[in-house]
């Protein structure tokens, strides 16, 4: 953030003379807790809206699009490769550090002059590779050298898993972890109480969390159980089936997992919308 990103956004500040605002919250629909790293603001509204992650994090327009309004741009970036979104239109530029950890100007300025942009008309006219479709970009070459130094982890201690194949019996065992008076507790008490049964798969259950895997192999749902707040991972096809409209609880798009989706949820209504997501029928490729 401060060796890369912010000099970036300093020297886009020095051009179009607005003015930036972390860790940005706004309303979106359903998704009202949603929270931008950092916001360049114009009269106290978002002109841009950026999403910082890890230096060696795979990106994904996503990462950033769910923030945005009409009128709003946004960049998802690790500091070294920057993916612009504007009406819907994607923009990769970078890498932005060479192999030896030094600075390339030339994409340095484009990234300025691309940030420095006030409205999504100049930011558009300012570069003609503007995509409709998102590509997964190929590897390029040796990645450069990371600016630090990882933490031992230790040993990974692995918990012992039991395999089901009928929800109630899988819930049922789960709510023998969640933690008492917890919201993941409430939520598998809203799961038994509806009835519900997943369409194909087996769920897995260790005394951290709940996976639901679906036929094709792929994770449909995982929740972790030591969490207070429910914290569900979803398959995006799954909430797709159920309709993300009829969602109440937070939907944001993993870092990591770009199929995957993190779900939070506090209120009832919150729990219940989320019930739906044993019952989707998922289209995994």
């Amino acid at each position: 953030m401060y060796r890369l990103i912010c000099p970036v956004v300093d020297a886009a500040l020095e051009v179009n003379g607005l003015e930036a605002f972390f860790e940005y919250s706004q309303p979106n629909g359903p998704n009202r807790r949603l929270s931008a790293d950092v916001a360049i603001l114009r009269n106290e509204e978002p002109v841009w809206l950026i999403e910082a992650k890890r230096f060696t994090q795979k990106l994904h327009p996503d990462l950033v699009a769910g923030y945005l309004k009409p009128g709003v741009m946004g960049v998802v970036t690790n500091g070294n490769d920057w993916i612009f979104v504007v009406r819907g239109k994607h923009l990769r530029i970078g890498p932005m550090v060479h192999e030896d950890g030094t600075i390339d100007i030339a994409i340095r300025d484009a990234l300025v002059r691309t940030l420095s942009s006030v409205s999504e008309d100049d930011a558009l006219r300012n570069h003609t590779l503007w995509c409709d479709a998102w590509v997964v970009p190929k590897k390029s070459g040796k990645a450069p050298a990371v600016w630090e130094v990882n933490r031992g982890k230790g040993s990974r201690v692995y918990a012992e898993k039991e395999t089901f194949t009928r929800l109630r019996d899988a819930v049922q065992k789960a709510a023998e972890f969640a933690k008492p008076d917890s919201q993941t507790g409430f939520f598998l008490e809203e799961v038994l109480q509806s009835g519900s049964e997943i369409p194909g798969g087996s769920i897995e259950v260790s005394e951290k969390r709940l996976i639901w895997w679906l036929p094709g192999g792929g994770r449909g749902v995982r929740i972790n159980l030591e969490s207070k707040q429910l914290e569900i991972l979803v398959h995006n096809s799954l909430l797709d089936a159920v309709g993300r409209h009829n969602i109440k609880a937070s939907i944001k798009l993993h870092d990591k997992n770009h199929a995957m989706s993190v779900c939070k949820a506090s209120t009832p209504a919150e729990l219940r919308s989320l019930v739906p997501v044993f019952t989707a029928v998922p289209k995994v490729a």
